[in-house]
């Protein structure tokens, strides 16, 4: 499908339809070509490179790759002196975002 195409938010939303979550407790949004996944830190346990491997396995099985140089990951918390996770191996971590930050 040609970039910009008109038909092209609509075929992406039809081919990731049936992709899946890890866990119950995260969120996945997609909007037309791109899909975001919330993930939150639990004390516990931490999904958030569970879900880059599920998205990794079901891009792998549909004949798709991730593009992880284009990925990012945004750490929200409130002031804590906990330690921050640590950060998905092969994705980068914003500090912070500005306006026309998000396609760098």
């Amino acid at each position: 499908m040609p970039q910009g195409a008109v038909l092209g938010p609509l075929l992406f939303s039809l081919v990731v339809s049936d992709m899946k979550l890890v866990d119950s407790n995260n969120c996945i949004s997609k909007y037309a070509d791109d899909i975001t996944i919330s993930v939150p830190v639990s004390r516990n346990s931490d999904t958030a490179l569970g879900e880059v491997k599920n998205s990794e396995n079901w891009a792998a099985k549909n004949r798709m790759s991730l593009n992880l140089p284009k990925a990012w990951e945004m750490l929200l918390r409130s002031r804590t002196i906990k330690p921050a996770p640590p950060p998905v191996p092969g994705i980068e971590r914003k500090e912070w975002l500005k306006s026309g930050n998000y396609f760098s």
